[in-house]
C-alpha cells in the first residue's frame, strides 16, 4: 500500500490535482489493488473545474496504476447525493469522490439535517491535494464595471440591480458573494444555477447576471477573450465607505480535500505519506 500511496502522491504532483475520497477495507488489502476500473464521483455537472481536474487527474493515475478511472457526475442537493453515495459504497477502494470547500466543509454544516447519514461519523478527511485560485468577475455584456470600486459604487447607487450567480445556495460562490456585498454595504441579488460552473458561466456570458466568484480554471479562456472581466483575486479587499481601510473578505481559494468513509484503514485511504 505504501507504493500505491506514493503513486497517488506522484500523480498529484505531476498533473492537475484534485480531491479524492478513497474507499477501501482490510479484506480488499489482500488483493492486488487496483485490479479493475475505479469510479470517481463528482458532485457537479460536466465542464466545471472539479469535473475537468477529475478527468485529467484520473488520466494521470491510469498511466501510473494501469487501470482506468471513470468519472461519474452526480450533482444535486448541495453535493449531498454524491457524498452519501461515497459513504455507502462498498469499502473496497474502487469508489472515489472529488470534493471542494463546498462539499467538504460548507454543506455538512449548513445542511446537516438534510443528510441521511451522520457526516462526522461516516466521513473522514484524508488530505488536501489542491487549491484552485478564484476571482471576482463581471460580465462584459452591457455592463461597463471594470474594478471592485466601480462595482461597489454601482451596486450602492442601484440597489437590487446587480445580480450574482452561484452553483447553488450554500456553495462557496454564494457564500463569498454574500460576504462581499454585506461588507461592501451593497444590495445584490442571488440567482443560483443548479448546472454548476457551466451554468454560472452561461448566465454571465448572456448578461443575465452581472457578477460572480468563480475559480480561475473555469474562466481563464473567457477572460483572455474579453468575455469576462476579472476584478480581483481572492482574498478580495473592499474599501469601506468613508474609511481608508481595505478589510479582507473571508473568501475561499477553493481547497480540494480528499475524504473517505471513517472505517477505511489509514493504509487504504490513498493518502500520501
Amino acid at each position: 500500500m505504501k507504493r500505491l500511496r506514493l503513486m497517488l502522491w506522484r500523480a498529484a504532483l505531476a498533473g492537475p490535482a484534485l480531491a479524492l475520497a478513497a474507499i477501501a477495507s482490510p479484506a480488499a488489502a489482500q488483493d492486488k489493488y487496483p485490479s479493475r476500473p475505479i469510479k470517481i464521483i463528482v458532485p457537479y455537472g460536466p465542464g466545471g473545474a472539479t469535473d475537468v481536474t477529475a478527468r485529467l487527474f484520473g488520466e494521470q493515475l491510469r498511466n501510473i496504476v494501469g487501470q482506468p478511472f471513470v468519472v461519474e457526475s452526480k450533482p444535486g442537493a448541495y453535493g449531498i447525493l454524491a457524498i452519501e453515495e461515497m459513504a455507502r459504497a462498498k469499502p473496497d477502494g474502487y469508489t472515489l469522490l472529488v470534493g471542494n470547500v463546498s462539499t467538504n466543509a460548507i454543506t455538512p454544516v449548513l445542511f446537516k439535517n438534510r443528510f441521511a447519514i451522520d457526516f462526522e461519523k461516516s466521513v473522514v478527511s484524508v488530505t488536501r491535494l489542491a487549491i484552485y485560485p478564484s476571482f471576482l468577475v463581471t460580465t462584459a455584456k452591457n455592463f461597463d464595471v471594470k474594478s471592485v470600486a466601480e462595482l461597489v459604487d454601482y451596486a450602492k447607487k442601484n440597489p437590487g440591480k446587480v445580480n450574482f450567480t452561484s452553483a447553488g445556495v450554500g456553495s462557496f460562490p454564494h457564500f463569498d458573494m454574500e460576504m462581499f456585498s454585506r461588507r461592501a454595504g451593497a444590495v445584490m441579488v442571488h440567482i443560483p444555477n443548479k448546472a454548476g460552473a457551466s451554468g454560472m458561466i452561461n448566465d454571465l456570458l448572456v448578461g443575465e447576471v452581472q457578477a460572480a466568484v468563480i475559480n480561475a480554471a473555469s474562466v481563464a479562456g473567457l477572460i483572455k477573450a474579453g468575455n469576462l472581466r476579472p476584478l480581483a483575486p481572492l482574498w478580495i479587499r473592499i474599501r469601506r465607505a468613508g474609511k481608508g481601510g481595505w478589510p479582507r473578505t473571508p473568501a475561499q481559494n477553493v481547497p480540494g480535500g480528499r475524504c473517505a468513509p471513517s472505517p477505511t484503514p489509514p493504509t487504504r485511504r490513498g493518502a500520501p505519506g
